[in-house]
């Protein structure tokens, strides 16, 4: 399929989280709100605005996602590298080395959510930067009173402990203290396999 870059890359409306739960809902599969918004549904308050609005799915489930938002009318994009997008037709694959989807509700519209894509075997999320670090599926998510499901904060934590920005470390802050025993010593262990000297280690330990 020949590539396209998908245009304006910098043009960015990014869904409510109201939004995106109505876009996902009907989707005959597991997905979490995702990134900083997750951080803030586990809190229960808005603690920073948000320049975009992300929802993990299993790369298992990949292909009712395309065509869920196919029937809905609206693209996704597979997202190579920074300025490569390639668009995904419906019930197309996506390349194993893919890990994110652009999605807008057609061409002329701006992007409007990120999508991850989580690895996982039978049960068990699968962490994709070490196979070794897994979660039952059951404690991959949270959710709120209203019943929207989120990725649970020590899992998106683990995310933003690579090459952490200022607001992962301002998430770090935050929500630890909140963070459950059982949780706490799950993101200790996962991080200090996959980076022994990472600063977040004594301050979780």
């Amino acid at each position: 399929m020949p590539r396209d870059n998908g245009g304006d890359l910098t043009r960015w409306k990014p869904l409510s989280v109201a939004q995106a739960v109505g876009l996902m809902t009907g989707l005959d599969c597991a997905w979490w709100i995702a990134g900083g918004w997750a951080i803030d549904l586990f809190l229960k308050r808005a603690t920073r605005n948000h320049a975009d609005t992300d929802v993990l799915v299993l790369r298992a489930d990949q292909v009712r996602v395309c065509s869920h938002f196919s029937n809905l009318g609206w693209e996704l994009w597979e997202v190579d590298r920074p300025g490569h997008l390639r668009r995904l037709s419906r019930d197309e694959t996506v390349r194993p080395s893919i890990h994110d989807l652009w999605c807008r509700p057609d061409r002329r519209s701006a992007w409007a959510l990120q999508m991850m894509l989580a690895e996982s075997v039978g049960d068990r999320w699968i962490y994709r930067r070490d196979s070794e670090v897994t979660l039952s599926l059951s404690e991959v998510g949270l959710h709120t009173a209203d019943g929207v499901p989120y990725l649970a904060p020590q899992v998106e934590l683990l995310f933003k402990s690579k090459s952490p920005r200022p607001e992962d470390e301002a998430d770090f802050t935050l929500t630890t203290p909140q963070l459950p025993p059982a949780a706490r010593r799950w993101l200790a262990s996962a991080i200090g396999r996959t980076d022994p000297s990472h600063p977040w280690l004594p301050r979780l330990r």
